[in-house]
């Protein structure tokens, strides 16, 4: 736990700071679909996750669903609303078996008043989080849906643990096609008709029982999500 503190927050934070946020850690284990936290709720921490992963949805009063970022392994989450001090504008919701550090609002509070440095970490995760730019993209209706789905799928193909095998690349794939749909803003029949041009290109291959992604052709996907077309 210490070391995913330390990697997240990266440099300039005291030993001392990253020992007694350590010490105040409250992990949880989360099932698949499983709530972190949600949207309205007061901000009263940060998150960081030991294994698995958590996407990031708001909710309209109308029940519409827009998928914003999907954090893996390694990352944080819920620093934004900490930083600004206003209620959650997302719900956390784990989409695998998770593990979940969170770092209790009060313990990161007096560490912050301690220790400039722990400051200066939050201001660049801040800075550093590119689910903002991802999600301009991904909802970018000007652009084709295949750029749009291979800009997705490469981006998370980069942060997700995978094992190479003669066939490609397999990763375990957190996302369904409902997923998809909703961080693309387009009907999940788009994204099946999309995925199977992919297939049928042999650029990839969805596996279901466990869901797994088979990535046959890295580069061709990349050049699609680069292509604009």
């Amino acid at each position: 736990m210490h070391a995913i503190l330390s990697h997240a927050l990266g440099d300039g934070v005291n030993e001392s700071t990253l020992q007694r946020l350590g010490q105040g850690l409250v992990a949880s284990h989360h099932r698949a679909n499983e709530v972190v936290y949600r949207q309205g709720s007061a901000p009263d921490g940060i998150y960081f996750i030991g294994h698995g992963c958590v996407l990031l949805e708001w909710t309209a009063p109308n029940g519409f669903v827009a998928a914003f970022r999907l954090a893996s392994t390694g990352e944080g989450f819920g620093y934004r609303s900490f930083c600004g001090e206003e209620p959650r504008s997302t719900v956390a919701r784990s989409v695998t078996s998770s593990l979940t550090l969170h770092v209790p609002a009060r313990a990161l509070e007096s560490a912050m008043a301690e220790d400039p440095g722990l400051t200066r970490a939050l201001a660049r995760l801040l800075a550093r989080d590119v689910g903002p730019k991802i999600s301009k993209i991904a909802r970018n209706g000007r652009t084709p849906v295949r750029t749009r789905l291979a800009y997705v799928l490469t981006d998370l193909v980069q942060r997700l643990p995978g094992s190479d095998t003669e066939e490609g690349e397999y990763f375990e794939f957190p996302l369904t096609q409902k997923d998809l749909s909703n961080l693309l803003d387009v009907s999940q029949e788009t994204i099946s008709r999309t995925l199977s041009e992919f297939e049928d290109a042999e650029l990839l291959t969805i596996r279901h029982g466990p869901r797994r992604l088979l990535v046959r052709d890295r580069t061709a996907l990349a050049e699609i999500a680069g292509s604009g077309d």
